[in-house]
């Protein structure tokens, strides 16, 4: 991870680490969560923000426009 350009990777919780390409949608989840709608290689996956991580990927997401 600390290899990782932060600009382009993000933990969103404890198990996965996103690329900023391969983000297809970002919908609201409950309680104020979010979840992605990832592009692997080959499928498209739905990935959950940890509720702790929700307000550090939102910074990271403004700072990417």
């Amino acid at each position: 991870e600390k290899e990782l350009d932060p600009a382009l990777f993000f933990r969103i919780n404890r198990s996965v680490i996103v690329r900023m390409p391969s983000i297809r949608h970002i919908r609201l989840y409950t309680s104020n969560r979010i979840k992605l709608v990832i592009q692997t290689e080959s499928d498209l996956v739905d990935e959950i923000v940890s509720r702790g991580r929700v307000g550090a990927f939102r910074s990271w997401m403004s700072r990417q426009s």
